[in-house]
């Protein structure tokens, strides 16, 4: 697969912490686009030899969940080039790029698809 190419290519590690009781509810295969979207874009913005780290808190309520249900909040933590504050307001849109990414092909379309899957009820 593409994304296990470009990881070995670039020697990332993928760290990953998620309790095996944790239950999963959902459509097996949204959530399965969901998570190769943040993974393929944490590999294309890493730097070579860093680590991606994925991480799962069962249970949480906290600020991102305002509705106070229970549920699964998933991080996913890379060592790249980062986004700077004055881009971050802007990264769910369709076709954006942050002005850092120049030289690193891609659409500006991943965040957006995959913003949009978590929120189709």
């Amino acid at each position: 697969e593409l994304m296990e190419s470009r990881r070995t290519l670039k020697e990332i590690a993928i760290d990953v912490d998620v309790d095996k009781d944790i239950r999963q509810y959902g459509d097996n295969r949204r959530i399965s686009q969901i998570f190769r979207i943040l993974i393929d874009n944490a590999l294309k913005f890493s730097h070579e030899k860093s680590k991606i780290a994925i991480t799962a808190i069962d249970h949480y309520k906290g600020k991102y969940n305002s509705k106070g249900n229970d549920g699964v909040i998933f991080i996913f933590k890379d060592f790249g080039i980062g986004i700077s504050e004055e881009d971050r307001p802007q990264i769910f849109q369709r076709f954006f790029r942050a002005k850092n990414v120049e030289g690193i092909p891609g659409t500006g379309l991943g965040l957006s698809i995959a913003k949009d899957l978590i929120n189709i009820s």
